[in-house]
This record gives C-alpha cells, sequence and structure tokens, in this order.
C-alpha cells in the first residue's frame, strides 16, 4: 500500500512465512521487491552464523508483480521491460501448476551500512550504488506528481542531470575479495547483481542473478561533459 514503511513489508513477509505462506506476491519497484525479500531472512545483529542472513524457509516462492518507476529487477530477468499482465500471467500460470512456469534461484545481495548511531542491515536483489547512483533514486523519489505521471525511463533521466549537477566526487576505498584494493576518487560505485538500473541504464552488461558472482562497477576521474557522453552508450550496454 502507498505510504506503507519499508520495515512493515519485510515484517509482514516475516510473519507471513512463520504462519505457513508458500507463496508472496509483491507489486512494486525494485525497492519494493528487495525489502520482500529481505522478509524471507532472519537478519542477524551479532556475529552469531558469521552475522549472514539465515533463509525462514527454504521453499517459498517470490513473485515478481513489477509496479514501480524502473523496474529494473524485473527488466534484467526477461532482458527488456514487460507490462505488468505479463507478470500477473506468470504468477496466475504457477498457481495453476503451467508447466512453463518454473522458480528461479537467484543470488541476493547482503550488506551492512553504518550511519552515526546505528548500523543498517539490508539485502537488495539488483543493484547497490554509492555516490550518484543513490542520489538519483533519492530524487526520483523525491519527485512530485507533475514528474510521476511521466515514464519511468524519463524520470530517472532527469533526476540524474540534477544529481550529476550537484555531485562532486569523493575519495573512496575499495576491498575487494579481501586482496585487490583500489583507492581514487569517484561520483559512482555499484555492486550488480542484475544488468539494468537507473530506468533501463545497463550497468553490468555481463552480470547473471543466478552464478554466485556480483558484478562492480567503478566510475573515477569523469568530467560531467565525459558522463552526459557515455550516458547513451551505458543504456545499451
Amino acid at each position: 500500500q502507498p505510504g506503507t514503511n519499508v520495515i512493515e513489508v519485510a515484517d509482514a513477509v516475516r510473519a507471513a512465512l512463520r504462519q505457513g505462506c508458500d507463496l508472496i506476491a509483491v507489486a512494486g519497484g525494485d525497492g519494493t521487491i528487495s525489502e520482500a525479500a529481505s522478509g524471507f531472512f532472519a537478519i542477524h545483529a551479532d556475529e552469531k552464523n558469521d552475522g549472514l542472513p539465515s533463509p525462514i524457509n527454504h521453499n517459498v516462492v517470490l513473485a515478481v508483480l513489477p509496479a514501480g518507476t524502473g523496474d529494473d529487477f524485473a527488466r534484467g530477468l526477461m532482458g527488456r521491460r514487460e507490462p505488468l499482465n505479463h507478470w500477473i500471467d506468470k504468477l496466475i500460470g504457477f498457481c495453476k501448476g503451467a508447466g512453463d512456469v518454473v522458480p528461479r534461484i537467484v543470488d541476493v545481495l547482503y550488506g551492512t551500512a553504518t550511519g552515526a548511531s546505528d548500523v543498517n542491515r539490508f539485502i537488495a536483489l539488483n543493484v547497490v550504488t554509492i555516490g550518484l547512483g543513490a542520489e538519483v533514486a533519492g530524487r526520483v523519489g523525491a519527485q512530485g506528481r507533475m514528474m510521476q505521471k511521466l515514464p519511468g525511463e524519463v524520470r530517472f533521466v532527469a533526476a540524474a542531470l540534477g544529481a550529476l549537477a550537484a555531485w562532486k566526487e569523493q575519495p573512496v576505498k575499495i576491498v575487494i575479495d579481501d586482496n585487490e584494493v583500489i583507492e581514487c576518487d569517484s561520483n559512482l560505485l555499484a555492486v550488480a547483481n542484475g544488468t539494468f538500473a537507473g530506468g533501463g541504464m545497463m550497468f553490468a552488461p555481463e552480470a547473471k542473478v543466478d552464478d554466485g558472482f556480483f558484478d562492480l562497477l567503478v566510475s573515477r576521474d569523469l568530467s560531467r561533459a565525459t558522463i552526459l557522453r557515455e550516458l547513451p552508450r551505458i543504456r545499451t550496454g
């Protein structure tokens, strides 16, 4: 429902699973779908189990009904954006036992973000971004009703232009697999499980949601003019 707190989404899913539900259908964008996926796990705040989330029920299925601004996770599953009715038909087919509608096992991203007073533990299905990507997502979420009437791709481009005008590169240190270190100034980092982000931008053309790997995108030493020139190429991979 509009205005639902994201924590309530995950908690509602956990409650449903513990009551014996074996199918969760979620209508929304990538953020809502990821919050629902969070509810499939008990997320530990201590070092028990290495601090990693543990599945509540291995046999539960998540049905994706993309109804957000970008719907990039669903777009990546199909290689293109399909209308909501396509996904509703998939759900109905699965419930009826149609042989061609088979659940997929996919990887998930688990991360922690340390704030001033607490640690936010989260699960994401598609892409996690730092810098411009997060700024764009925040601007899309804050757009008014007039902008909300426009196609999602247009809304993301408008937000990207505003974010690009305001954002400056920041020094970052990236450690990969505990051995490779990258230190640079960057305005965009992305850890990608899926192919698309930002309303159809192909951040990780080779990414697969079920290969056990994440793709890392690091933007460095790029001027605003260069980024603007590269945007169309990023959209086509």
